[in-house]
């Protein structure tokens, strides 16, 4: 599906427009406006664990000159569902993790699952209040104090309303149209390879170069390259690239 074939629905674009809106009503209020405002998505998390999340590195970049990349904040979309004051809460809990990565300091471990007591005293200073949950994700369950949830109210009495969208596509782009940044997202790339057995047809998959016999034909199996190592206009089958040496 091509960016011009796509087009999230009009509920979809209301949401992230008024998660950004969100965003920027917490910035003032809280950070000083010191957080520049994040590529906002709206996607679901298959596992169902986590109500959003921050990714802390740029992520988003576009062709354009002198653009350095965006961090990204996710809201889950399944939990859209939630009272108005929950989904805000959430979204100052990744504002927080934001402040963290602008400044330098190391607010979570295994792999962003732990919350120690550096996000503990960050989102303390920031409208949250914090609950320890254990030796696996410590300082993690926030909610907003009540100084927050008033607050809150001159948001929603200024017409901010979030969609209750349960499932959403995920996005493709970002504005369309001359004078509008184009955002795309990168993607590592995968390290995993496959190989076949031309005999039979048997294949497996590894991650990195591995020399593997089919215990069945007692020949070895053959990576199938990937596009990168295989142009159509030399006219040659994958099998004949992938017996030809690899230069390093």
């Amino acid at each position: 599906m091509t960016d011009e074939e796509f087009r999230p629905s009009e509920d979809y674009i209301d949401t992230v427009k008024n998660m950004n809106a969100l965003h920027d009503f917490f910035n003032r209020l809280y950070f000083n406006g010191e957080l520049i405002t994040p590529v906002i998505t709206v996607r679901q998390d298959m596992r169902g664990r986590a109500f959003g999340w921050f990714v802390p590195n740029k992520v988003w970049t576009a062709e354009e000159d002198g653009y350095a990349g965006s961090v990204e904040i996710n809201m889950c979309s399944q939990w859209l569902n939630r009272p108005f004051e929950e989904i805000a809460g959430t979204m100052l809990h990744e504002m927080c993790h934001q402040y963290a990565y602008v400044k330098g300091i190391k607010d979570t471990s295994r792999y962003g699952y732990y919350h120690n007591k550096e996000f503990k005293s960050i989102a303390e200073k920031h409208g949250l209040k914090v609950e320890n949950t254990g030796r696996y994700h410590g300082w993690c369950k926030t909610e907003l104090t009540e100084q927050s949830k008033n607050h809150l109210k001159n948001f929603v009495q200024n017409g901010r309303i979030l969609y209750d969208i349960r499932t959403c596509h995920e996005p493709s782009w970002f504005g369309s149209g001359d004078g509008e940044l184009k955002l795309t997202r990168q993607r590592k790339p995968s390290s995993t390879r496959k190989l076949i057995c031309l005999t039979c047809g048997m294949s497996v998959r590894a991650t990195k170069d591995v020399y593997v016999l089919c215990g069945k034909c007692k020949t070895r199996l053959i990576p199938v390259p990937s596009p990168a190592d295989y142009d159509p206009a030399q006219d040659k089958s994958w099998v004949e690239v992938a017996a030809e040496p690899k230069l390093h």
